[in-house]
């Protein structure tokens, strides 16, 4: 893979660990699209509530940064809740098996973790508290030896925002 995309705290995680690796750009950015799904019928209904939980997370993942985020603007510390760290694929199933009474996560999954839970499910977000950049990043070697492609890369991005603008 020469090109892929990444959370703007994944990204500075594995930049620590590794420099193979480049940022070639900010493709979007939302202020809302981590959010926590908790189990009201469990008793949780604010985040305050999540204080001694266990909730499931991918480990240094941008729902990971939103959940400490967001427990520090409540007055907690992020060692107050167990986090129960899992691949994004695995971390509904284990709220809906009972191994963790909460989530932090994004997108589809927590439309799909809200769906599943039906009433039982308690949305906890705060839009604004975390401003999530996605980033397009490449390999360092590619990006040197390929300078043209990245070029039309971005040339094509822009041209597809335009298009995209003109049609909202």
């Amino acid at each position: 893979c020469q090109l892929a995309g990444s959370s703007l705290p994944a990204t500075v995680t594995q930049s620590l660990a590794r420099d193979d690796f480049r940022v070639l750009a900010a493709i979007s950015s939302s202020g809302n699209y981590e959010k926590i799904v908790a189990r009201k019928d469990l008793g949780i209904r604010r985040p305050a509530d999540l204080r001694g939980r266990r909730v499931a997370v991918v480990e240094g993942s941008s729902a990971h940064y939103f959940l400490d985020t967001l427990l520090a603007a409540h007055g907690m510390s992020p060692a107050e809740v167990s986090k129960v760290f899992l691949p994004a694929e695995r971390v509904n199933s284990a709220v809906l098996a009972g191994k963790a009474e909460a989530a932090a996560h994004w997108g589809s999954y927590v439309l799909d973790l809200t769906r599943d839970l039906g009433s039982r499910a308690q949305l906890l977000e705060a839009p604004g508290l975390v401003i999530s950049p996605f980033l397009l990043l490449v390999r360092r070697d590619y990006a040197q030896s390929h300078p043209a492609v990245l070029q039309s890369v971005l040339r094509a991005l822009v041209k597809a925002e335009d298009m995209a603008h003109r049609q909202t």
